[in-house]
Order: structure tokens, then C-alpha cells, then sequence
């Protein structure tokens, strides 16, 4: 490692010692030190002195160095030992480092005066006056610090009864840590029937307050299970702050998945313990990714005060029965509520009949009830609430919540008569078509019922559809997307925001959409009944003769996948990448959506390269060559295949197989060459791309010209200006520059990715990991207060954004350990040894599925703890560094290289000159060949190879190699630490 010449005021004072002749001419010593490199100093510095030393000779001055915190005072220690002199102490406070915390003494003890008088003494009477004065000041300091002793004890007596009222009162009135909640959104209260008896059964079946108890609501779709179990999620949310209540969709396996890892992230952040969640989520196999989170979710649960779960639309009951909590031992203590339709869940899953509540029907009264809340007010109060006309009404739709409600807001906005209303819903449900009628399958209704829920909800679409000409394509983005937690922003990306406000009022005056309230750092997101979107999906089908390539579906498979790559480009907020996720996976996925190849094609090469950027790389790989097979060979999805093989290039870098990540990048930048201005970023992000292969690959040289081709086109447009990736080419171009040696430049580039992410905030992820790059560049030009600065600024970053990447986990390490090379070179030797242990514990925990971070991360715990002289341990992480480089990278990479030349520099440490030799050599071709003769690099790899070959008694070749290295050194302005 380089360092700038920071010993300057060490020298002035050898300088100011020379000068001052402090030295005789006949000094000589023989010095006995363990640590042979730091002889060598010391003798080095002897010579500047004109001091004799020697190995072997007899009867001299013999020396045993003892090694203080710093060199200047151990070099000072030995000159103690030579020579008295004031000077010599100065010196040696004046590089004693201060203590960390030296409180001032507010009493001084009496045994820290020494009194030894004896009887015979002779004094003369000025000795006696002051013996007698010493006495008598004495007693008054007793007196004083008596007084002072009762004071300071009462002080600390009041101070201990205010911090002891302090807790009790904290105790009482500070609130308890958030808990993971996710919310659980319910309709406007204008529409929302007070089923208090129902609540109340459920609190009564969950009377069992040990172990784990489970209730069940059973019914047919639409009656009102899920805003029922959410009601009294909600209550006893209320009346158990501190317990944990959390929904869970169980619709199918993905949804199941999806709401566990949202369970297991929010009780990681309650439990901090996201490091746990963040190596569950790295395990490549699923079955064992799943088992694992399981397992995590149990401990997090047992450990909590009490929680609930909330299963809604369980119907897989065989398959899914091990998501559900049984044994208290492994669960701890909860509660269960599950709403399916599943009448078989009592034999299944051996529920106690009582524990199940069926929600078949509405009473007559909850009936009439629900239709005067749904209608408003002014309706309660007027003289047209008839409660005998309603039922009548009411005896011809289906009594469940979904209906009654839909069918209120109807008659209320266009202010029909029952009669009215009943006439046009009777022709709507005569007009049903046989396609039409495929709703009615499984429904758990019979076929009347059916048709009139149908009926119902087509009345209101028509009138919904009649209102703007974009509803139509918002109602089909909203059908063949999941239905839960559809981000408002989606439809925005199509239209204004005027006219989605104006959709939703819609949807919101018919009662067919309910509006979820987030955190902050997730979009803002609507919810649809999956009655409701089942409805609209055969609805739209039937009216608009939905062919698998008409154009709606393919804007709508359109709108989908712009928006994902807009996400990715220019956004990645992570909470709402999650969300496309699971809409982009429904979207493929869905086998009644019957769209064209291409279509699914294009949508699934956005999941998978969110699933990239969210760190699932397998399951990103997995979607982008389905995407790959689906696209067909035609031009107008030219830019989607040069984004896919980009993306698939990405995957392979990080799977460590370079070769075919060159041929899919090669291939995206050929296809991005044909096209037209337009994809000018996608061409600058692949150039990139590229680049940043090439420095893994050591061809420096053209990395720089693919990097400084991408970084030139970004500054060109304004619009690509805000790329999130053009911050991450000016990291790698800087990278390229320093590999060869360019350091001006590089820290010039870097600089400005620094400067691009601090002035665009959508940049902020990515400023970490430039303030990273900008630190390991100081450090190695030896700037190392410069490096502390900037590197603490990214550690501050990193915790800031903890969870909402998985990319950036083996950072936390790497910052650590920079930060500790920051702390050697500034000489606080304790803070980087506390540094380095944690780093060591965070790579014990976190296992990478990039192996190239994981072994770069090794490579630096072991240097550090060199600098530290904690040896075994450096031998142990470097030759770990080694094994992972050689399998990954091969022998002849300079990364490799730079391994070896960490390992000669441990062994010449300790004094293994034979291995020392060995790994210095076996890099030297790499470096030869890689980098410019006159790089620094080249520089220190001569000179331990020539301090190497000294040791070794090969004087001639020593000789040539520190005299080429220290050459390049001085030229470069560079010493070695």
C-alpha cells in the first residue's frame, strides 16, 4: 500500500538530534527484535544518526525493542536507551498517543503525597517552618475533601432517585418500539355494515389464551369473510398495541411466499437482525430458502408478545398446512384466522367445529341495514327509507355484503326505483352469453345468484366505462394484475393523475374498490375484490373480443413493461420494485389471460431484471430466459432483446461465467447499433456494462474506452443525465483509470459520480458505493484522513438504506475494512483492530452469491489484520482470498496477482522468505503483462521482491529490483507502508 511521504515531523527531529550532537561518536548497540522489517528501520534510521550497530559482536550495548503503539516512539524507546536527554523524553511525549477519556482528578488522595520523617531528623529551621507549613496545608485539603467526599456522595444520591423517577416514569409514558404491522385496509365506513355479533364470536372463539388457537370464516365469495377478519384485526390491533397482527395472502404459493418474506423482513427490521433475513434470502436452493425463512419466522414470532396472522382465501389446504401454526412450541403463543371457501377445512386441517364461523347469508335486518348505510344519510333521514320496501327489494339480489353494497351505490348515483333497477338487472342477466357464463364456475353460488352478482357488477362497469375513454385500459391493466396492492403511480404512468383520481372515485362510488393506506417509502396502492376483478376480466373479455394480439392486451402488456423499466432506469425505489414484481409475475402467469408470446415475453424480461436489482438472482435468471424463448426474431422487438441479453449478461458476470456474459453483451450492443436515437440509453447502459466486465477480465484499456463511449453519451442528453446508471459508469471508469495507474483522472471521475448522486436524490443509492470507490482511491494515494471522511459518510448511507437492497449486504463489510485501512494509516490502531473483527463477523453471517465480492472482501480482512500483526488470522483470509480467485478468475488475472502480493508481503513478515518468494514471483507475470511498466503497482511488487531476495543472500537480484521499484515509487511521489 502507498502512502506520501507523513513523516516529516519524525525526520525533523532525527534532523534536530544530528544537529544538536546529542550523540557521541563512540555509540554502539546491538538490537534484538522478533519483527526483522522493523530492525531494518530502525537500523535504517541508526544510519542517518551515524549510530554503529551490530548483529552479532560481543560485548556492546545489547537492546531488546519492545514495540510501542507507533514507530517514532518505539524508534525513540531504543534511543532512550543509548542516550539521557530531555530532548529524548519531548520527543517521546510528543508521540505518545492521548488517551482516549482522561477525566480530571477532583480529589486528590493523601497517599499521593510521600511523608517519611523520623525523629532524629536535623533540620534547619527553614526546613522545619516548611515541614510545618506542608502539615498544616495538608489538613486543610483532609478538611476540604472531607467536605468535598459528603457533597459529591449527597449529589450522587439525588442524582440516582432522579434517574430511578426517570425509568419509572419512561416506563409508563414512552411508547414501545413500532411494531411490524403491514395495514389492513377496509372500505369507506359509509359502506361498511358493524357486524358486532360476529366480532364478538370471534373474540369468544379465541378464548383459549395458551398455545396456538385458529378460527375459521367459511363462505362463498363476496360474503364478506376478508373485511370481517380484518375488522377484528384491526380491533384487537387496537386493544393489543404491543402484539403483532399481520395479513397474509394464501390465494396461491407465490402470494403465500410473497407475504412471508414481507413477514420476515418487518420482524427482521423489529428484531434488527436483517443480516439473518438478507443470507436466508442468498440460499440458491428454494426449497431450502423456504424452510429456512420458516424457521426464522417461528423464532421471530415465538419471541414476540403475541401475535395473529391473518390467512385470507386459503383454499389449498393440503399444501399450504405447513405455512399454518400449530405447534406452540415452534410458533410460541398466537392466534389464527382464516377465511376460505373450502368447506373441507374442518376434516382437514382437524379445526374444532365451534372455532368455524360460516358467513353464508346476511340477516333480513343486517340486510337493510347495510343498504340505508350504503345509500348514505340524507337516505336514513328521508321519507323514502321504507324498510318493508327494501326487504321486498332485497329478496331479489344475492344477500351477501358485495352485492347489497353494489347495487345500493348504483340506485343512490342515478337515483332508480326498485322497480327500475330490477327491470334493467333482470335484462342484463337475461343477455348473458355462454363466455360470459365461465364465471359461474366454482363460484360456491348457485347459478341464479351467480348471474346476479355478474349482472350487478357489469351494470356498474358499463357505467364506469361510459365516463372516459382511459378507464377502459385502466380497468384492463387492474383485471390481469394481482389484485391486491396495484400501485396508483402504474396507472399515472399512462395517463395524468387528474384523470386516475377520476377512475378511482368511480370504482369508489359503486363500491368495487377499497384504497390502502402505506408506509411511506412504498407507492401509494388500491385494492380490488377478487369477485369484482374476476368480473371485470370476463366482462372485458367477452365486450372487447380479447384475441391473444389484439392491441389493448399488448398496451396493456405495454404500460406494464415501461413502467418496470422506468423503475429500473431511473427510480429503483425497492419497496415498489416488490410490488411490480408480484403484478409482473401474476401477469405472466395468469393461464386465463390469453395473451400473445411476445407479450408475456416482454413483461417477463422486466420481472426478471427487477428480480436482479432486488438480489433474487436465480429466480431473475430464470424469467429472462423465459422471456428470451417467448420474444420471437422480429424487428420491432429489436431494444427488448438487447435490454434481455444485457440483463442476462449481468447474470452470468455475477455467477462468474465471464465468457458467455461477453457474448450476450456483445450480442445487446450489436442489436443497440441498429436502432434509432431513442435507445441511446439502453446502448450507453451496455457499453457500461461491458466496461465493467473488462476490468474483472484485466483488459483496462478497452474497459476505458467502452466506459469513457457510455459516460459521453449520458452527459449528452438531459434526459439520460438521470440514468441511474450513469453514476455507476463514472465508478468504473475511475476504476479503469486507477487500474492503470492514472490516479488524477480517476479521482476526477469518481468525483463527479459523487457530485451526480448528491445533486439528483434519486441518485442516493448508488452515492454509497461511490463514496466507497472515492475512499479506497484516497487510501491507496495515501490520503487517509480524506478516506476516513468520505468512508464514514458511506457507512452512515449504508445503514440508512439497510433492507432495501439485497444487492449492496457485502458493502457493510467492505466499508468496515476500508475504513480500518483509513484508522491504520492514521495510526489508531484500535479502532481499525475493532473494525476488522466486525467485518470478520459480519462475512461469517452473510454468505455472498457473488463469489468475486465475497473473495475481494477476504482478501482486504486479511491485509488489514497484516497491518494489525495478527497474522494467523491475515493467513487465514488470504489464502481463502487466493483459493476463491484462482477458481473464479484463473492464475493470470491481476486480481489474483494482487492476492499473491498481499500473501509475500505476510510471509516476509513472518520471515518465510521461500514462500515469500514463490507467490511474488508467480505475480510478477500477471503484472508485467497487465499494467504499464512504470505502474506503482509494478513498483511495490520490486520492491519486496527485492527485499525478499535480500533475505534470501541473492544480493545481485535484490539489488535490480528495489532499485526498478523505488524508481517507479519516486516517480510516482509514492512510498510503501
Amino acid at each position: 500500500m502507498f502512502i506520501l511521504d507523513k513523516t516529516i515531523k519524525f525526520k525533523r527531529k532525527l534532523k534536530e538530534i544530528k544537529q544538536k550532537n546529542l550523540l557521541s561518536k563512540d555509540v554502539t548497540c546491538r538490537l534484538i527484535c522478533q519483527d526483522n522489517q522493523l530492525r531494518r528501520n530502525i537500523e535504517k534510521d541508526f544510519d542517518i544518526l551515524a549510530i554503529r550497530y551490530y548483529k552479532h559482536k560481543q560485548g556492546i550495548k545489547i537492546i531488546d525493542v519492545k514495540v510501542y503503539e507507533n514507530y517514532p516512539l518505539t524508534f525513540f524507546n531504543v534511543l532512550k536507551q543509548l542516550i539521557t536527554h530531555p530532548f529524548i523524553e519531548d520527543a517521546m511525549k510528543e508521540f505518545t498517543p492521548s488517551p482516549i477519556f482522561s477525566p480530571p482528578s477532583i480529589i486528590t488522595p493523601i497517599n499521593s503525597v510521600s511523608l517519611n520523617f523520623q525523629k532524629n531528623d536535623m533540620r534547619s529551621p527553614t526546613e522545619e517552618n516548611s515541614s510545618k507549613e506542608l502539615r498544616k496545608t495538608l489538613n486543610i485539603h483532609n478538611i476540604r475533601n472531607i467536605f468535598l467526599i459528603k457533597y459529591l456522595l449527597v449529589l450522587f444520591f439525588l442524582i440516582s432517585v432522579t434517574i430511578a423517577g426517570a425509568i419509572i416514569f419512561f416506563r409508563v409514558t414512552v411508547p414501545s418500539p413500532i411494531l411490524p404491522q403491514q395495514p389492513l385496509p377496509l372500505p369507506d365506513k359509509s359502506v361498511l355494515l358493524p357486524r358486532t355479533s360476529l366480532l364478538k364470536r370471534i373474540t369468544k372463539s379465541f378464548s383459549n389464551k395458551t398455545g396456538i388457537s385458529t378460527v375459521v370464516l367459511l363462505g362463498c365469495g363476496g360474503a364478506g369473510k376478508t373485511t370481517l377478519a380484518r375488522m377484528w384485526g384491526q380491533s384487537y390491533r387496537l386493544h393489543h398495541p404491543k402484539a403483532i397482527v399481520f395479513p397474509i395472502n394464501a390465494q396461491d404459493r407465490d402470494s403465500l411466499s410473497n407475504s412471508f418474506k414481507e413477514l420476515a423482513a418487518l420482524l427482521a427490521k423489529f428484531l434488527s437482525k436483517q443480516a439473518e433475513v438478507e443470507r436466508i434470502n442468498r440460499i440458491k436452493n428454494e426449497a431450502e430458502k423456504e424452510k429456512a425463512r420458516l424457521s426464522f419466522i417461528q423464532d421471530g414470532l415465538k419471541i414476540s408478545k403475541g401475535w395473529v396472522l391473518l390467512y385470507d382465501n386459503l383454499e389449498d389446504l393440503e399444501n399450504f398446512a405447513s405455512y399454518l401454526p400449530v405447534d406452540g412450541s415452534m410458533w410460541g403463543q398466537g392466534k389464527v384466522l382464516i377465511t376460505t371457501q373450502n368447506s373441507h377445512i374442518e376434516s382437514i386441517l382437524q379445526i374444532p367445529r365451534h372455532n368455524i364461523i360460516k358467513l353464508d347469508a346476511l340477516t333480513e335486518e343486517e340486510a337493510v341495514k347495510l343498504f340505508t348505510i350504503t345509500r348514505g344519510p340524507e337516505f336514513s333521514q328521508s321519507t323514502y327509507n321504507n324498510p318493508e320496501k327494501i326487504r321486498r327489494f332485497l329478496k331479489s339480489l344475492p344477500p351477501f355484503p358485495l352485492d347489497i353494497s353494489v347495487a345500493a351505490q348504483y340506485i343512490q348515483h342515478h337515483s332508480l326505483s326498485y322497480q327500475t333497477y330490477l327491470k334493467e338487472l333482470n335484462q342484463q342477466s337475461d343477455r348473458l352469453s355462454e363466455s360470459e357464463k365461465e364465471l359461474l364456475v366454482s363460484s360456491g353460488k348457485s347459478e341464479k345468484e351467480a348471474k346476479t352478482r355478474y349482472s350487478i357488477i357489469k351494470m356498474a362497469l358499463e357505467r364506469i366505462l361510459e365516463e372516459n375513454k382511459y378507464f377502459k385500459i385502466f380497468l384492463l391493466i387492474t383485471s390481469f394484475i394481482d389484485c391486491n396492492n396495484i400501485p396508483i403511480e402504474l396507472l399515472e404512468y399512462k395517463s395524468d393523475a387528474f384523470v386516475v383520481r377520476h377512475f378511482l372515485d368511480a370504482l369508489k362510488k359503486y363500491s368495487l374498490v377499497t384504497e390502502n393506506s402505506r408506509p411511506n417509502e412504498y407507492p401509494q396502492t388500491f385494492s380490488l375484490h377478487r369477485n369484482i376483478q374476476n368480473a371485470c376480466k370476463t366482462y372485458l373479455k367477452h365486450t372487447l373480443q380479447l384475441t391473444p394480439h389484439h392491441l389493448l392486451l399488448k398496451e396493456v402488456g405495454d404500460t406494464l413493461t415501461s413502467y418496470m423499466k422506468h423503475e429500473i432506469v431511473y427510480r429503483q425505489n425497492f419497496s415498489c420494485m416488490k410490488l411490480l414484481s408480484t403484478h409482473g409475475e401474476h401477469f405472466v402467469q395468469n393461464e386465463r389471460l390469453n395473451v400473445s408470446e411476445s407479450i408475456r415475453g416482454a413483461v417477463a424480461s422486466m420481472v426478471g431484471s427487477t428480480y436482479y436489482h432486488l438480489g433474487e438472482t436465480l429466480k431473475a435468471k430464470d424469467y429472462l430466459e423465459k422471456s428470451y424463448t417467448l420474444l420471437p426474431h422480429d424487428a420491432s422487438l429489436k431494444s427488448l432483446y438487447c435490454w434481455t441479453s444485457a440483463y442476462l449478461g449481468l447474470i452470468c458476470k455475477k455467477l462468474g461465467d465471464f465468457h458467455t456474459a461477453t457474448l450476450y453483451f456483445e450480442q445487446s450492443i450489436q442489436g443497440y447499433k441498429t436502432l434509432n436515437d431513442r435507445e441511446q440509453e439502453g446502448y450507453a447502459r451496455v457499453l457500461s456494462f461491458l466496461g465493467s466486465l473488462y476490468l474483472t477480465l484485466n483488459k483496462f484499456k478497452e474497459s476505458e474506452t467502452l466506459l469513457v463511449q457510455s459516460t459521453n453519451l449520458y452527459r449528452k442528453s438531459s434526459t439520460y443525465n438521470n440514468s441511474l446508471n450513469f453514476p455507476v459508469a463514472l465508478i468504473h471508469l475511475g476504476w479503469a483509470y486507477r487500474e492503470q495507474g492514472e490516479y488524477q483522472q480517476a479521482q476526477a471521475v469518481t468525483k463527479e459520480a459523487v457530485e451526480k448522486c448528491e445533486t439528483h436524490p434519486g441518485l442516493e443509492t448508488y452515492l454509497g458505493q461511490a463514496l466507497k470507490h472515492l475512499g479506497s482511491l484516497y487510501i491507496e494515494r495515501g490520503f487517509f484522513e480524506e478516506a476516513k471522511n468520505v468512508l464514514e459518510k458511506a457507512a452512515n448511507l449504508y445503514k440508512k438504506h439497510n433492507g432495501k437492497t439485497g444487492r449492496k449486504y457485502i458493502n457493510f463489510g467492505k466499508i468496515d475494512l476500508l475504513l480500518g485501512q483509513a484508522y491504520v494509516g492514521l495510526g489508531r490502531y484500535r479502532e481499525a483492530k475493532k473494525l476488522a473483527q466486525r467485518a470478520e463477523q459480519f462475512f461469517a453471517e452473510n454468505h455472498s452469491d457473488d463469489p468475486g465480492r465475497q473473495a475481494r472482501g477476504f482478501a482486504l480482512l486479511g491485509d488489514i489484520y497484516r497491518q494489525l500483526g495478527l497474522y494467523p488470522k491475515a493467513q487465514y483470509y488470504l489464502k481463502k482470498s487466493k483459493a476463491l480467485h484462482l477458481e473464479l478468475y484463473g492464475k493470470g488475472n491481476l486480481r489474483t496477482a494482487r492476492v499473491n502480493l498481499l500473501l509475500g508481503k505476510l510471509y516476509i513478515k513472518l520471515a518465510k522468505y521461500i514462500d515469500a518468494e514463490k507467490v511474488l514471483e508467480d505475480s510478477l507475470p500477471s503484472y508485467q503483462t497487465r499494467v504499464p511498466n512504470n505502474h506503482p503497482y509494478i513498483g511495490e511488487l520490486y520492491v519486496y521482491l527485492g527485499e525478499t531476495y535480500t533475505h534470501l543472500g541473492d544480493l545481485q537480484k535484490s539489488q535490480k529490483f528495489l532499485e526498478e521499484g523505488r524508481s517507479i515509487l519516486k516517480e510516482r511521489g509514492l512510498s510503501l507502508l
